[in-house]
C-alpha cells in the first residue's frame, strides 16, 4: 500500500457527516436522543466507523456484546470497499495514520466484544485477519491472540506470536514466554521468568499475592510500563490462564520469588 493511504471514507460528505458525529458530543443531549442520532448517521453512511464504534460501547458497557457485534459488523463490511488490492503483504494498514484509526478501532473492538460473547472461534478469526493487516498492532489484539493460542494448546503458534511482536519487552510476551516455556518443558523455561519477574516485579507479585485491590484511577484501557497499574492489569486477565495450565501459576510464585530483589 502507498504511504498514507486510508482506508476510510474522506470524500466531503463523509467528512461532514464526521463532524455531525463530533458535534453531538459537544450537545447537551439526553443519552435515548444521542443514541437515535448515531443510529441515523450510520443510515446515511453505513461504514461510519466512529458512530458504530460510540454506539456498540454503548450496549457493550451493558454487557449486551451481541448487540454491539451486530453493529460492528455490517459497519466493518461496508468498509471493505475501500481495500487497496495490496492490503495484506505490502506493509498493511498504516496504523499511525489517523485516517486509518477508525477500522483498526472496530476491528479491535469486534474481537473485544466476540471474545466477550464467548464466540472465541469467531474472535480467532478476526484476530487473523486484522493482525495480517496491522502486524504493528498498537491496540492490544496480539495480546489476545496469545493468550488463545497458549489456552487452546496452540503452542507453536503462540510462540510465533510473541517473536513477531514489535514490542518484546510488554509484560504479556515477557511472562508468556514464562508460560510457554513452563508448559512445553522447554530448558530455557526458568531463564524466561527470570527476564520476566526481573523486568516486571510488580506483575509477579500481583500473580502471587492472596488479595488484589484495585489501583486508584485504574483504566484498564491504558496502563503505563512498570506501574501498578500494569501489574493489576496483567492479573485481571492472565492469572486464569496461568491458573488453568496445570502447576503453572505455582511453579511461577516458588521459582519467581528467587529473582526478586
Amino acid at each position: 500500500m502507498r504511504p498514507n493511504a486510508y482506508v476510510y471514507d474522506l470524500t466531503e460528505r463523509g467528512k461532514e457527516l464526521e463532524e455531525e458525529h463530533t458535534a453531538l458530543y459537544r450537545k447537551d443531549m439526553k443519552v435515548a436522543a444521542r443514541i437515535a442520532a448515531i443510529q441515523e448517521l450510520l443510515k446515511t453512511w453505513p461504514g461510519h466507523a466512529n458512530a458504530a464504534i460510540a454506539l456498540a460501547r454503548f450496549h457493550a458497557q451493558k454487557e449486551h456484546f451481541t448487540d454491539a457485534i451486530d453493529i460492528l459488523e455490517p459497519v466493518i463490511f461496508d468498509l471493505q470497499k475501500f481495500w487497496p488490492d495490496d492490503l495484506v503483504g505490502a506493509g498493511g494498514i498504516p496504523a499511525d495514520w489517523l485516517g486509518n484509526k477508525p477500522l483498526l478501532s472496530a476491528y479491535a473492538y469486534m474481537v473485544i466484544d466476540l471474545a466477550e460473547s464467548g464466540d472465541r472461534p469467531s474472535a480467532k478469526a478476526y484476530i487473523k485477519d486484522y493482525l495480517a493487516f496491522n502486524p504493528m498492532d498498537n491496540l492490544g489484539i496480539r495480546q489476545k491472540a496469545i493468550e488463545y493460542t497458549i489456552a487452546d494448546s496452540e503452542y507453536p503458534d503462540a510462540l510465533r506470536l510473541i517473536n513477531e511482536a514489535p514490542d518484546q519487552m510488554s509484560a504479556y510476551n515477557l511472562f508468556g514466554r514464562a508460560l510457554l516455556g513452563y508448559v512445553l518443558k522447554a530448558n530455557d523455561a526458568e531463564a524466561a521468568l527470570k527476564t520476566a519477574v526481573q523486568s516486571r516485579p510488580l506483575v509477579w507479585r500481583e500473580l502471587a499475592a492472596d488479595k488484589h485491590r484495585m489501583p486508584h484511577n485504574y483504566n484498564p484501557g491504558w496502563v503505563r510500563y512498570f506501574s501498578p497499574e500494569e501489574a493489576f492489569n496483567y492479573h485481571e486477565a492472565w492469572s486464569n490462564l496461568w491458573l488453568h495450565k496445570h502447576g503453572a501459576l505455582l511453579w511461577m510464585k516458588k521459582e519467581g520469588r528467587k529473582y526478586i530483589v
